[in-house]
């Protein structure tokens, strides 16, 4: 098995472990009142609720979490972290590691990539994807280099490269790409928002919205932020035709970060409003917490939501102590909200099997008995079925590997001693079309490989689940 298979492998197993970790649901506790938005009392009682339920059930978001996710800044790291971490591929480019060195660049060059906009986040990205380009240029992948520096061209037609830093052979093939780029045709995009955004393109600040730019054809990211809201980036396609993009930041309107974080919305759009802003926070579930009165009493009421079908799952509320909640209450109130228990702390509000609806009146909710658990047979035949998808994928995905390293290995051939040039009877036709053939086969065994990840991440959990419940998997009994 040689080392790219061997990569390659790795790779699909730490896609199999995201996927898991993926799994897990994103649940948001947010304060909610109506406009300007939650005071600082209402903030903290959010703020005691929050590690009642993240104790009981997994994926409940930080109150740092979800100001990120509002801020767009949630993968954010420091920049010192990426300067030292490209300073580490450099020198393993210099220590003869060349093919190490591209491994740290492309993990480096994703992560810069998940980062929010901004001209020293746009720096960074250019820096790596020209040290990148480098790198593959120096172990003969010229198609791969070529391919680079056309995305990087494609959005900073005007990059420099330093010749202290870089050979003359690849400030040649800068400037061979940068002419191709040039020579090619171009597309308008155009791209609008809410007045005053500003429109990000590949996270570079392009103008404010709205923005008209000639791009030559290709696929670019293109996003806005509204003052410290960004939202989540657009992939475009200018292969084919000219294209409109609206970015919708109205939801910018609610969002509270330095209050709970919370939501500022009128009672009478409370509950369309909170879906509409958890699903832009791209939250699985969420647990809405606001206060009341009555008879002069203080409460605080929260209602779990699920997200993805739009449906309230369980309401309750407690009524507050000197307009505290004691971790008492707050214990009661979590496991009312995530498991229906009863307490005689919570008031609940049974709720009806259908969406965005609840009955008018509180009452105590009963203990219900134990449902007996339903027959897994099913799901343990479903568990078989992805177990053999997934070994037909694997098969596939090591197939595919196989043809990519043959074809590049086929374009290495042609290139000639100082490996910048075709050499005799071959043509740059022919070599291009190695590496086309190349991505290709690569490009298959990656969608594979990903969906083979999926398929054993799927039988793992489904297996589980299936033995946990009955002992058997399929026609397995244990």
């Amino acid at each position: 098995m040689n080392a790219r298979i061997r990569f390659l492998l790795a790779a699909l197993a730490g896609l199999a472990l995201v996927r898991a970790a993926a799994a897990v649901e994103s649940v948001g506790v947010l304060a909610v009142a109506d406009p300007p938005g939650p005071d600082e009392a209402l903030a903290a009682l959010a703020g005691a609720l929050r590690p009642a339920l993240a104790a009981r059930a997994r994926g409940v978001l930080t109150a740092a979490e979800l100001r990120d996710r509002m801020t767009g800044s949630a993968r954010a790291e420091p920049l010192e972290t990426l300067d030292a971490d490209y300073q580490a591929a450099l020198a393993l480019h210099a220590g003869g590691d060349f093919e190490g060195s591209i491994r740290a660049l492309r993990t480096l060059l994703a992560r810069v990539e998940r980062l929010p906009g901004g001209d020293e986040i746009h720096a960074r990205w250019t820096r790596v994807m020209l040290r990148l380009a480098r790198s593959e240029q120096a172990v003969g992948r010229r198609g791969e280099a070529q391919g680079l520096l056309e995305q990087l061209l494609r959005v900073e037609p005007e990059a420099a490269v330093d010749p202290r830093l870089y050979p003359p052979g690849f400030q040649r093939l800068v400037e061979e790409v940068r002419g191709q780029v040039k020579a090619l045709w171009t597309r308008k995009l155009t791209v609008d928002s809410q007045p005053g955004a500003q429109i990000l393109l590949e996270r570079r600040a392009v103008g404010e919205a709205p923005v008209t730019l000639d791009l030559p054809p290709g696929r670019y990211r293109v996003s806005a932020a509204l003052g410290v809201v960004r939202a989540r980036e657009v992939v475009v396609d200018l292969s084919a035709e000219d294209r409109s993009v609206q970015i919708d930041l109205s939801v910018a309107e609610v969002l509270r970060p330095d209050a709970g974080p919370g939501l500022a919305i009128p009672g009478a759009q409370h509950t369309g409003r909170l879906l509409t802003a958890a699903a832009w926070l791209g939250l699985d579930a969420v647990v809405a917490v606001r206060t009341g009165t009555e008879d002069g009493r203080l409460y605080l009421a929260a209602a779990l939501h699920d997200v993805h079908r739009g449906t309230t799952e369980r309401e309750g509320r407690v009524w507050l102590e000197d307009g505290a909640l004691t971790p008492a209450l707050a214990q009661a109130l979590a496991g009312h909200l995530l498991a229906g228990e009863a307490s005689p702390l919570v008031e609940g509000r049974p709720i009806l099997d259908a969406p965005l609806r609840l009955l008018s009146t509180w009452q105590r909710v009963p203990a219900s008995p134990a449902a007996p658990r339903p027959g897994t047979r099913t799901l343990g035949w479903a568990t078989v079925g992805t177990g053999v998808a997934a070994v037909v994928l694997v098969g596939i995905t090591v197939a595919q590997a196989n043809r990519a390293n043959q074809h590049y290995s086929d374009a290495r051939a042609m290139l000639d001693s100082t490996g910048s040039g075709v050499r005799d009877p071959y043509t740059v036709a022919q070599y291009n079309d190695s590496i086309r053939r190349g991505d290709r086969a690569r490009n298959a065994a990656i969608g594979t490989g990903v969906g083979a990840g999926v398929a054993l991440v799927a039988t793992g959990v489904m297996g589980y689940i299936s033995y946990r419940r009955g002992g058997e998997i399929g026609p397995l009994r244990f």
